[in-house]
């Protein structure tokens, strides 16, 4: 193997097959994310460790029968529905599909490797008719960048960056931003599927204008004063840090002096949430594999603004998410 070590090559294979085992994984981990998350509330102070347990206790009792998986056409058209409802209410919605990292490093791939076609994917979006934004351009001319863990299925913070610049049609300034290293040990999802001593670990990074604000998780069972839960750190989850890893609902109180956002979204706004909250009173974040609710509803009693679909390309093709949404927003 000239060039490159068996290590390297091995993650670039799991790399490689994230349509397939990699995604697995991925997924395994984030359905399985209240039992993670309860596990690390037991670390907190006792008046912490009751709320979070509580949280994560929400999260399992509305976490619904999973659904089978459907065709992409039928999830686009759920996808459609959910926007024309949206807009009934006077409410703009777009759609971030974040692509896979073997989608966009594909130069780092073995010759002939399958990856699933990013391009077309959105096209069948938006030849439906949803507003969608294309952030596969601004992360492929930053390729050469950390914009993706490289031990870990996810994106960076400075990938997630990158996306949001795109979103808001506006010009990249990461000096604008304080960035700070919240570890420098994470290995993530790749990693852990063949966790090899010889592969470095990875630095975890927040990025913010604002480092405290009110944040309030299912329905206010659980309250703290940033969107970085550090308990994380010290523990086998490490990417949990944001937004307390996977809730059904959270509400987090903007430095913006007005708009309220509607974030939905699978991990990957996880990390992307950092962005939004500096441009909007309130960002309201839900996850639909596990909240229950009726999402226009939702928007309606909360005065949502603005909603912003957000799904790791994975997901929408394969995961069930989108299957859950419109059973959401019927009514």
């Amino acid at each position: 193997m000239k060039g490159k070590t068996a290590a390297t090559w091995i993650l670039i294979l799991l790399l490689c097959a994230g349509t397939l085992a990699g995604v697995v994984w991925a997924d395994r981990q984030e359905n399985g994310s209240a039992t993670l998350s309860q596990t690390m509330s037991e670390k907190t102070s006792s008046g912490s460790k009751t709320n979070q347990k509580e949280s994560t206790e929400n999260n399992q009792k509305t976490q619904g029968k999973v659904p089978k998986n459907e065709t992409q056409e039928a999830k686009t058209q759920k996808e459609t529905t959910q926007q024309e409802k949206l807009a009934a209410e006077g409410i703009s919605m777009q759609t971030i599909l974040v692509p896979m990292a073997a989608q966009v490093l594909t130069d780092k791939l073995p010759a002939y490797a399958p990856v699933a076609d990013y391009a077309a994917i959105l096209q069948v979006l938006t030849d439906s008719g949803v507003d969608t934004t294309d952030v596969f351009s601004v992360l492929a001319a930053h390729s050469s960048e950390n914009i993706y863990y490289r031990t870990d299925h996810h994106w960076t913070s400075l990938g997630a960056y990158y996306a949001y610049c795109a979103w808001r049609g506006i010009e990249p300034n990461a000096d604008e931003w304080t960035q700070e290293v919240l570890c420098d040990n994470f290995h993530g999802t790749t990693w852990n599927k063949v966790p090899l001593p010889s592969v470095p670990a990875e630095e975890i990074t927040a990025w913010y204008k604002h480092a405290n604000r009110h944040v309030a998780y299912n329905d206010g069972q659980y309250e703290t004063d940033s969107i970085y839960e550090r308990q994380y750190l010290s523990g086998n989850d490490q990417y949990a840090v944001f937004l307390n890893s996977n809730q059904a609902q959270t509400v987090i109180s903007g430095s913006g002096q007005s708009g309220k956002l509607l974030l939905i979204k699978d991990s990957y706004g996880n990390t992307f949430s950092q962005f939004p909250v500096e441009d909007y009173a309130e960002v309201h974040v839900l996850d639909l594999r596990f909240f229950k609710g009726n999402v226009v509803e939702y928007a309606k009693e909360n005065s949502i603004t603005d909603a912003l679909v957000l799904y790791g390309t994975q997901n929408f093709v394969s995961d069930t998410a989108l299957s859950a949404a419109v059973s959401a927003i019927k009514g």
